[in-house]
């Protein structure tokens, strides 16, 4: 992520129940996507990139597909 400069601001955060984050009792998609929701709003940032991987590209597709109002036009 830092590879991206000063331009951009960088955040990561550990999905349910990976790295530190617990085990909660919903652990399904529609759940991991409020986390997503969530992340983004404490950032504020209007437009987000967002990178996943395995799990997460998914969770950043669909978090993509639910917002086209906050997709980035400068890819």
């Amino acid at each position: 992520m830092a590879e991206l400069g000063p331009r951009w601001r960088h955040g990561t955060y550990d999905e349910r129940a990976r790295g530190r984050s617990k085990r909660p009792m919903d652990y399904s998609f529609e759940g991991c996507l409020r986390d997503v929701d969530a992340v983004v709003a404490v950032t504020g940032v209007d437009r987000p990139v967002l990178v996943g991987w395995f799990y997460g590209a998914a969770l950043a597709a669909h978090w993509a597909d639910r917002n086209p109002d906050r997709d980035r036009e400068d890819r």
